[in-house]
């Protein structure tokens, strides 16, 4: 069990009780003294995907593989961007800045369990799984500025935002109160201390509750709950696929006997069946001492077309979170006609505006605008953010047939034209 797992067992285990028997009732006029039907209640819905909120978050992260994938890989990317400082009003490159320097000193090690890149990576996920990462700012006495980072896993921390604010003072704070609740100590931040957390969100807006967090995740359930699903089911007929044949007795006092079966016996029986089956360690037919008629029930998996599902499933994951479906290694997309067109995509279109996210977090956290620079993440280095060969000669062609005609109608000289192809064979 991950620690994931750890922080929401409890609390899932006491709340989605009474959160299911609350559903249930609504539909089906149950009350909470009922019991749960078995066959709902050992369903992948009530066993797995839980809850709602941040219950229903992480488990949706824990048990759909897809999601963890997608989301790492995501993670993975943007660590993958060199952190440089820009000017904050034109985003030129600031070749040297000290203040720069000494605040990445820090945040290549923000606190004494990460390092700069562990940081950054945990920042992102909390992001794609939970829409907002909570960012400590360790403030050490006789320092003026944050000497320190920490970020809170967001089942460790509740907010209770203010029920009334001015939101047109451009003064007011949303957030009344954090409760954090990590590794056996208890904090309640109030008044100017929330100001000690600093949220980063993502780009979901929330509809419902304008400048509060909304995780993406939710508007997944059906996808993540069928890939869930799909594994169980996959797995269960892998494990307990039964007989091959089913085997009925021929009229007489057997088929008399099995009319009468009681519960205890039929589940008896289905007990047996489940010893039947494909692996090993399994019996794959059934003898009987009677006269027996039998009947083929085999199916095959791919006649579930649990597949195809899960590939659509999948799909949807990953276009949710901007990731392009040929870096999926998916079995029905060509790889190395698409892969680099993919992947320039995936930095052009979603890691790179999703880097600038982050960017504006480290600003806030180290209040570096004020101090005359901003945070970039650089991606121009990688391969796939290069021009190839042929895009650079055919560009160069294009460039020497337009400045030939132009030294030709007069509008340049050719001294001009020459500088031009200098400048640009030099960038």
């Amino acid at each position: 069990m991950n620690w994931l797992d750890k922080i929401v067992n409890s609390y899932a285990e006491r709340r989605n009780k009474s959160v299911i028997m609350d559903n249930l009732g609504n539909v089906t006029g149950l009350s909470k003294n009922n019991s749960i039907p078995s066959y709902i209640s050992n369903s992948s819905i009530t066993r797995y995907i839980t809850g709602s909120g941040v219950t229903f978050q992480t488990a949706c992260y824990n048990y759909c593989p897809h999601l963890q994938s997608i989301i790492a890989k995501k993670a993975n990317g943007i660590i993958r961007g060199n952190i440089i400082p820009v000017n904050p009003d034109d985003n030129s490159v600031i070749k040297n800045s000290p203040a720069f320097n000494k605040d990445m000193k820090l945040l290549s090690k923000p606190n004494q369990f990460q390092s700069g890149n562990e940081f950054i990576r945990m920042m992102d996920v909390f992001l794609n799984i939970y829409g907002v990462c909570y960012v400590y700012k360790i403030q050490s006495i006789g320092f003026k500025e944050p000497t320190g980072f920490i970020i809170i896993p967001n089942p460790f921390i509740s907010v209770t935002y203010k029920s009334y604010v001015n939101i047109f003072d451009n003064q007011s704070q949303i957030v009344d109160t954090y409760f954090i609740n990590l590794y056996g100590i208890t904090i309640t931040l109030r008044g100017e201390d929330v100001n000690l957390i600093q949220q980063i969100r993502d780009t979901t807006i929330n509809t419902a509750y304008a400048f509060r967090p909304k995780s993406r995740i939710d508007g997944l359930e059906y996808p993540i709950k069928n890939i869930v699903a799909s594994l169980e089911s996959r797995n269960q007929i892998i494990v307990k696929r039964g007989a091959e044949i089913a085997i009925s007795p021929k009229a007489g006092d057997v088929a008399a006997i099995m009319k009468v079966m009681t519960p205890a016996e039929k589940k008896a029986l289905q007990d047996e069946y489940a010893e039947y089956g494909t692996l090993s360690s399994q019996n794959h037919a059934l003898i009987a001492r009677v006269p027996m008629d039998i009947t083929s029930i085999s199916r095959p998996i791919q006649a579930l077309g649990l597949f195809d599902g899960e590939n659509a499933d999948h799909r949807t994951l990953a276009q949710a979170f901007g990731v392009p479906i040929p870096l999926l290694g998916m079995p029905d997309t060509t790889k190395f006609s698409t892969y680099s067109e993919a992947k320039k995509e995936f930095y052009d279109d979603t890691e790179i505006p999703e880097s600038q996210i982050i960017g504006d977090g480290l600003n806030e956290l180290f209040g570096s605008i004020a101090k005359g620079y901003s945070f970039y993440f650089d991606y121009s280095m990688l391969s796939c953010m290069q021009k190839s060969e042929k895009d650079k000669a055919d560009a160069l062609g294009t460039m020497v047939k337009a400045l030939s005609e132009a030294v030709t109608a007069g509008l340049i000289d050719i001294n001009e034209a020459k500088n031009q192809i200098k400048d640009y064979l030099n960038g």
